[in-house]
């Protein structure tokens, strides 16, 4: 791995911590991670790490209903 590669992942992987553990946009979490919001919202799916997040199956339905 080179110097670059390394501080690209070390990048991304403290911009997925922020945004899993301290709640942080999507936008500031994309510019710490030096991508777009699109390419950090792909880097979260890759990981298995959902945009979405529901307390219960009533408030999806709600969502859904809304869109």
């Amino acid at each position: 791995m080179t110097e670059a590669q390394a501080t690209d992942f070390a990048k991304k992987a403290i911009a997925l911590m922020l945004y899993t553990k301290n709640h942080i946009s999507i936008g500031y979490s994309a510019q710490i991670a030096g991508v777009t919001e699109e390419e950090f919202i792909e880097y979260l799916s890759s990981n298995g790490i959902s945009i979405f997040s529901f307390d219960d199956e009533k408030e999806f339905l709600e969502e859904m209903d809304n869109a």
